[in-house]
């Protein structure tokens, strides 16, 4: 029988993981803060003392290349920095405090990047055919009709995406899960996944609207919404670790790396 992943238990192990081990995780998390913080604000600067001294036009610095340009420097700064961290808390959720952590750069990285990069072809690959049958099915049909078009066709992708999320932790792990075996190891779970996926998303993003009504648009305000924010992506990086520690032992499935079995038994 497949196994079937404790969502409720599983989004209270997320918080209990968070709770327990934040001393460890809220420095790089800080440090990581302020590498973006600073990347972010160098850009805008450089777009604006160039605009300023007359060096570019303004709509250059918006041009598609220049887009692009910043667009590939954050995510240069994203592959240096965040991964690390997020593996790192990934690790720290499936082995404990015996998990590298840290900003070094290991096999389980590069691993990473691979996973990441297999996703967004799988999404593409989805997505696209997806978009092109809405369009078909679209033609004639009244504008207000469409956006529900756009809706339904989100749900199989969604729930086909959130089965193929658990490459990441399995990478983070040093476990080289193909494609594949992540639809195998989540079969009879994909409502459950889909959960684990919206439901902190709907918890984060209450706390983030509430914190902008109270505190309004101020420094505050905006540094504890990016706060939230920051929470609400690592909470999901360890409720989805801890997905795949639990459903990794299915006795239904084989894996193509027997690393998998090597990990600690789940606690939840």
């Amino acid at each position: 029988m497949t196994n079937k992943l404790p969502v409720f238990v599983t989004l209270g192990e997320g918080f209990r993981c968070l709770g327990q081990n934040w001393r460890r995780i809220l420095p790089y998390m800080g440090a990581l803060a302020i590498v973006l913080i600073t990347v972010a604000a160098a850009g805008f600067l450089l777009g604006v003392g160039a605009v300023l001294v007359g060096k570019i036009s303004h709509s250059a610095t918006h041009s598609p290349w220049s887009m692009f340009f910043y667009a590939l420097v954050l995510w240069l700064v994203y592959c240096a920095f965040d991964i690390p961290v997020s593996n790192s808390i990934q690790r720290l959720a499936v082995q404990g405090e015996e998990a590298r952590f840290g900003f070094g750069y290991g096999r389980e990285e590069w691993m990473s990047i691979w996973a990441m990069l297999r996703l967004l072809g799988s999404f593409l690959g989805i997505a696209v055919p997806l978009l092109f049958l809405m369009v078909l099915l679209g033609n004639g049909v009244e504008r207000k009709v469409l956006p529900i078009l756009v809706l339904l066709s989100l749900f199989p992708l969604s729930l086909i995406m959130c089965r193929l999320l658990v490459v990441l932790p399995a990478a983070a792990n040093g476990i080289s899960l193909s494609l594949w075996d992540s639809i195998k190891i989540t079969q009879g779970n994909s409502w459950r996944l889909f959960g684990l996926f919206i439901l902190p998303a709907i918890l984060f993003g209450i706390a983030g609207q509430l914190v902008k009504f109270l505190m309004g648009d101020g420094v505050l305000g905006i540094f504890l919404f990016m706060l939230i924010s920051m929470l609400s992506g690592i909470y999901r990086a360890v409720v989805f670790a801890l997905a795949f520690k639990h459903l990794r032992h299915d006795p239904e499935v084989s894996l193509s790396d027997p690393g998998a079995d090597a990990l600690p038994d789940p606690a939840i």
